[in-house]
């Protein structure tokens, strides 16, 4: 009983979801509104991309600034190093 049930249900939302497809069928040109809110969307598209952009050139130059703040650490670190080794062989 209970599995009839869930099949007419089943079969009832099919049904709903096709009549209400129906019902809003695409056509074949769009509107303005779409035509609009195409253009604004493709227009935030390729500001987003312009943006992710500029992020992965700034990210590039900030890892160059690592990289370059790094061998200055270790040039430092040597240069102590070798500084030390000086003064305890004195």
């Amino acid at each position: 009983m209970r599995e009839k049930l869930k099949s007419y249900f089943a079969k009832g939302m099919v049904i709903c979801m096709l009549a209400s497809l129906s019902l809003v069928a695409c056509t074949k040109h769009p509107n303005k509104e779409q035509l609009q809110a195409l253009e604004e969307a493709r227009t935030a598209a390729a500001a987003a991309e312009a943006q992710v952009e500029q992020k992965r050139a700034e990210r590039d130059a900030l890892l160059k600034q690592l990289q370059e703040k790094k061998a200055a650490l270790q040039k430092a670190q040597a240069e102590k190093a070798a500084v030390s080794a000086r003064m305890s062989g004195n």
